[in-house]
C-alpha cells in the first residue's frame, strides 16, 4: 500500500492535471461562462481525462501549473481534492491543501448546505464525501474504517477470504493479544466481522460481501 504521504502527493498531482485540461478546454471555448462556477463536476469521467493531462503538465511546465491553480477558488480545490481523497476529515485536508483551517470550515459547511459535499460521522471525526460519487452508506464505513492506520490494516489482513486466528493477528499486527481484542471489539460493533471458533482458538472474517468493497477503496 502507498504511504499517506505519497498518496497525497499523486492526489495533488491529479488535481492539478485536471486543472490543466479543464483550463484547457475553457480557452476554446468548450465550457459555459463562468457563471456556473461552483457546479459540480462529473468525477465519474475524471479517469479518462488523466493521461491528457498527464501530457498537458508536462507541456505547460511550473509555471502554467501555477496559473491553472490561480485561476482555481479554494472551494473548486476543496471538492477536486475531497473527490480524489474520500473520507477526509477537517484537519487533514487543512494540512493537505495548506489552508488554514477557518478558511476550510467556511468552503465545507457551504459546500455541504449546497448539497456539493457530504459529511459522515464516523465514531471520532466528521468525514466528507464528494455527493457527485453517490456513495453507498457501506462504502462511507468502509472507507472511514481504512483511514484508520490500525483498524484498515486489519480489514486489509481479513479481505483475503480465509479466516484469520486471533493470534495470527497479533503476530502480523506487532499487537498484544488485549489490544487485539480492543480493536476487534470496534469493528464488531460495525456489523462486518464474523467470528468463528477454530482447532487453534477464536478466528475473525469478514462478512460475505464486505472484501468486494475493501479491495475497491485500498487505493486511498
Amino acid at each position: 500500500m502507498l504511504t499517506a504521504t505519497n498518496r497525497r502527493k499523486i492526489s495533488v498531482t491529479l488535481i492539478i492535471a485536471f486543472v490543466v485540461i479543464v483550463a484547457s478546454i475553457v480557452s476554446a471555448g468548450t465550457l459555459e461562462t463562468s457563471s456556473r462556477k461552483h457546479d459540480s463536476y462529473n468525477f465519474g469521467a475524471l479517469s479518462s481525462l488523466i493521461p491528457a493531462a498527464t501530457t498537458a503538465i508536462s507541456a505547460s511546465g511550473q509555471e502554467g501549473q501555477q496559473n491553472a491553480l490561480a485561476n482555481l477558488s479554494n472551494r473548486e480545490i476543496i471538492v477536486q481534492y475531497i473527490a480524489l481523497n474520500p473520507g477526509l476529515y477537517l484537519r487533514e485536508l487543512s494540512e493537505d491543501l495548506g489552508l488554514p483551517m477557518g478558511v476550510i470550515q467556511y468552503h465545507i459547511w457551504s459546500l455541504v448546505k449546497e448539497g456539493q459535499v457530504e459529511d459522515y460521522r464516523d465514531s471520532r471525526y466528521r468525514r466528507f464525501f464528494a455527493t457527485a460519487a453517490n456513495y453507498q452508506m457501506v462504502e462511507k464505513r468502509i472507507i472511514s474504517l481504512l483511514r484508520q492506520e490500525t483498524v484498515g490494516k486489519i480489514l486489509v489482513l481479513l479481505s483475503r477470504g480465509t479466516p484469520v486466528s486471533h493470534k495470527e493477528l497479533a503476530i502480523m499486527l506487532g499487537f498484544t493479544s488485549q489490544a487485539v481484542s480492543w480493536h476487534m471489539s470496534r469493528l464488531h460493533t460495525t456489523g462486518f466481522i464474523k467470528t468463528c471458533l477454530q482447532n487453534f482458538g477464536k478466528s475473525y472474517l469478514l462478512r460475505e460481501d464486505i472484501p468486494t468493497v475493501v479491495a475497491k477503496y485500498l487505493r486511498i
